[in-house]
């Protein structure tokens, strides 16, 4: 969460994602490091070494949390960068 969490300052800061949804990332972290969303984190049966299943998970999750934050409903994935 925490290197997450500061992509999304970064890439605000180079211009790469708007002010409003980095915003709502960083919370979405916090939240995660707090542990408000433990429950949702699923983990599979047979993960490989590579851990793409755990990360994926994790990039929906916390999307999904931001663009809550942001009025929007899950799974709205229109162009978030410009929001």
């Amino acid at each position: 969460m925490e290197i997450k969490r500061a992509a999304a300052l970064v890439n605000e800061k180079a211009g790469l994602l708007a002010p409003r949804p980095a915003r709502a990332i960083r919370a979405a972290c916090d939240e995660a490091l707090a542990g408000k969303l433990a429950g949702q984190f699923r983990r599979g049966k047979y993960q490989a070494g590579a851990g793409t299943s755990t990360n994926m998970n994790v990039n929906e999750v916390l999307c999904n949390r931001a663009l809550v934050r942001m009025g929007k409903p899950r799974g709205d994935y229109k162009n978030p960068s410009s929001q």
